[in-house]
Parts: structure tokens; C-alpha cells; sequence
């Protein structure tokens, strides 16, 4: 096992334990562990702080506002198509892979699909332009097709030229993204890189510590820009928070990897 694949299973166990519903459901574990111990005050104690944390972290108002953090740090680039890319390098993650997409043979697009249509569109608006695709697959046990291969079918589907493709087939997470595309194209020439908002950040971080020369083009925006603070919905607010917290970790850490 190399460096890579242990810091990929590390944060994969690690980022499962710094999700919201999961510490939540830890919390009431341990709250019904201290009332079955007759630990009545610090069980009671505890059920209050879960109470608030989950009125808080409910709030789609604030987890919009933690988001907005992330996503207004890049605007969105006007693209001229002379003006020297090689094209778009697409982070995976809108495509989901596994055993569906092979059992049906067809590309599975899921809520960070923008990523993949806006692809798409700047291939069809610059016809100079390739694509290079870059994710093997996220998952601790991945099954079936992986989702470049059906990132491959999906472009196919569209019409686009295999001349114009490009297909990145191991990485694993952001920091490989980065890695092991560059086995396919020049870092040193210039590329779209097209991820969802929230993940922009990390993703330019780590791309220009890479060497490559890229402009970012931010899509798949969760966050709306103001209000909702008197809106409350337990699976959105948490969800934004996850999103949230997973990329604020996850860049500390990568900047200690890249000490």
C-alpha cells in the first residue's frame, strides 16, 4: 500500500465520522448509553445539545451562508475559444458509476451533472476544444463501470469525436485528479477546470500546486444568494453543512500534504 491509498482510506474513514447525521446518530447513542446508566443530568444535558445542534444545522439560511464561503471565491469566466486553451478538464463526481450504468449501458447523471453538461456545451461552442475527464471511481469497494468509462459512453451518446477525449481512469479523489492527469496533458498549457462551486477551492489549490495552468469555471451552485434564514429542512440544511465542513477539512489537510 502506498502513500496514496493510505491517505485515500484514511479520509474516507475520517471524512465518514465528520458528517453531521453521523455525529448526530453517535450523540444519541451516547445519550441513551447515560440514561441507561442512571447518568440523568449529562444525558439530559447532552439531549439538549443535540436538540440545539440540529434546530441550527437545519437552518437553511446558515449552511447557505457557510456555503456562499466557498462558492462566490470564483466567478464565472467568459470563454473566447481563441483564446489558447487546450479545452476542459472535468473533475468527476456528476456521474455516478457502479453497476447500474453497466447493467444498462447508460450514463447515470446525478445532482453535480453540471459538470458534465457544461463540458459538453463548451465542446459544442468551441469546436477546438478536448475534454479530459478525471475520476476512476470514489468508492472503498467500486462495482461495475467506472465513471470514466461511462463518462466515455456519455460523450459518445453526444456526439463528440473520440479525437476530442480524453479519459483519466484512476484517480480517486482531488489530489489524484491533479496527479494523474497529468500523464495525459501538459500541465503547463492552459485548460478550463469545471468542478461544482463548493469544490472549486480545493480543487484550484491543488491543480496549480500541480503545476497545471488553469482557469476556473465554476458550476453545480447549491447555495442561494441571500435569505432562507427563517427556512428550516433537516435534509438540506445538513447536507450544505456536509459539503461545507468536507471541503474546509479537506483543504487543511491537503495543504499539510503538500508541506
Amino acid at each position: 500500500m502506498n502513500s496514496d491509498d493510505i491517505f485515500f482510506y484514511s479520509a474516507k474513514v475520517f471524512g465518514y465520522f465528520l458528517r453531521i447525521d453521523n455525529l448526530l446518530f453517535v450523540a444519541v447513542a451516547i445519550a441513551i448509553a447515560l440514561f441507561w446508566r442512571k447518568r440523568t443530568v449529562l444525558a439530559k444535558r447532552l439531549t439538549i445539545a443535540i436538540a440545539i445542534s440540529l434546530f441550527l444545522f437545519s437552518n437553511v439560511g446558515l449552511s447557505f451562508a457557510a456555503l456562499r464561503t466557498l462558492e462566490n471565491q470564483y466567478p464565472i469566466p467568459e470563454i473566447a475559444c481563441d483564446d489558447g486553451y487546450e479545452g476542459v478538464i472535468v473533475l468527476g463526481g456528476g456521474i455516478n458509476p457502479g453497476l447500474i450504468a453497466e447493467e444498462r449501458n447508460q450514463p447515470q447523471l446525478n445532482d453535480a451533472g453540471d459538470r458534465t453538461t457544461k463540458a459538453l456545451e463548451l465542446l459544442n461552442q468551441c469546436s477546438n476544444f478536448k475534454v479530459l475527464y478525471s475520476t476512476f471511481s470514489g468508492s472503498l469497494r467500486p462495482e461495475g463501470m467506472s465513471e470514466s468509462d461511462s463518462a466515455r459512453l456519455f460523450f459518445q451518446e453526444q456526439g463528440i469525436p473520440e479525437s476530442r477525449t480524453i479519459f483519466e481512469n484512476e484517480s480517486r479523489n482531488t489530489f489524484e485528479n491533479a496527479k494523474f492527469s497529468a500523464k495525459f496533458a501538459e500541465p503547463g498549457k492552459k485548460w478550463i477546470l469545471v468542478t461544482s462551486a463548493s469544490h472549486m477551492p480545493r480543487a484550484m489549490t491543488t491543480f496549480k500546486r500541480f503545476g497545471w495552468d488553469v482557469i476556473a469555471y465554476p458550476v453545480d451552485f447549491r447555495a442561494e444568494a441571500k435569505g432562507k434564514y427563517l427556512s428550516w429542512s433537516r435534509g438540506q440544511g445538513i447536507e450544505n453543512w456536509n459539503m461545507f465542513i468536507h471541503e474546509i477539512v479537506g483543504s487543511l489537510i491537503y495543504r499539510l500534504r503538500f508541506q
